[in-house]
């Protein structure tokens, strides 16, 4: 046996899609991939790696976005790798590619003509499978629109009584004083959490695509939307109101319903996300105090950033 390390770098996919690693396995009903049927390895949440034991043989490795879905089948890449006793490391992200589903690329692999034909073969196809989701997307949006325009109304509550202002590298916030700030997930700038609400700070610069140094706000939250429309246990997706641009969408984590509200903002050489998530049986009651926090972001200085 010998060991594949198989890095993921951190993407614009961040936290939202967990990659599934598979191995062709003729013997396997774990999953038929691209006509090949495979047994899974594992997974890989985002900025994070895996290592798992494969035989010496010569084998194909398929990493897929979605395992659950209609589409499994068109966001997916593969590396055959030769056979050998020698250990194999592997590094790759999940590309920004708003027409091909953010699908993930091995990075430090020759690309085969064969392999650039099979992703081409997947883009094409997923563009169809992109049309439609795009248009159950905007009925959804619609239908929910109306319902944020009637809670607006009712649900305005007082916001930031014994507010405290939680600054990381630059980057500042004003939550109030029950939160406490933790180490972030890996891919991520900041993390604050008290018992109801979750708070994520996300950066996205140079090191994770050279698009989102020159990528326009407006952009950006498109590009963001586009994504939330087609990932596997999102529903819900809405355009939040307000001069901040941002989304709020359910996410389906386990046997839980969580609620998410994206905001989104740009500083000189990366664009953010301020994340807010609770229980969606709470939505209703934090969705005007998550507008008024995400009011008080204050961006780092620093040119670099």
């Amino acid at each position: 046996m010998r060991k594949l390390k198989i890095t993921r770098e951190k993407a614009f996919s961040a936290k939202l899609i967990t990659v599934k690693i598979y191995i062709v396995d003729p013997n396997s009903g774990d999953l038929t991939v691209s006509g090949e049927r495979c047994r899974k390895l594992g997974e890989i949440a985002n900025a994070s790696s895996a290592v798992f034991e494969i035989g010496e043989e010569a084998a194909r490795i398929y990493v897929v976005n979605r395992e659950k879905s209609p589409d499994k089948d068109l966001i997916n890449d593969y590396y055959d790798i030769p056979a050998g006793s020698d250990d194999v490391e592997l590094t790759g992200r999940c590309i920004y590619d708003v027409n091909t589903g953010f699908p993930f690329r091995f990075e430090n692999v020759t690309v085969t003509p064969e392999m650039q034909a099979h992703r081409s073969v997947n883009a094409a196809e997923y563009g169809k499978v992109l049309k439609k989701a795009r248009v159950r997307g905007a009925v959804i949006g619609a239908v929910i629109g109306i319902a944020v325009i009637v809670l607006l109304a009712v649900l305005f509550r007082a916001g930031n009584s014994g507010a405290k202002t939680y600054a990381v590298n630059g980057f500042s916030i004003d939550l109030p004083a029950t939160f406490r700030e933790y180490d972030p997930e890996p891919g991520d700038y900041a993390y604050f959490e008290n018992r109801y609400v979750s708070v994520w700070v996300t950066r996205y610069g140079y090191e994770d695509g050279e698009e989102f140094t020159s990528m326009s706000l407006d952009e950006f939250s498109k590009a963001r939307r586009t994504f939330l429309e087609n990932e596997d246990g999102i529903r819900d997706v809405k355009t939040l109101p307000g001069d901040i641009p941002g989304c709020s969408f359910v996410y389906r984590d386990g046997s839980d319903d969580l609620t998410y509200h994206d905001y989104y903002y740009r500083s000189a050489n990366a664009c953010w996300i301020v994340e807010f998530c609770c229980d969606t049986s709470d939505a209703e009651k934090y969705e005007k105090q998550f507008a008024e926090w995400a009011k008080t972001v204050v961006l780092p200085q620093n040119a670099a950033v």
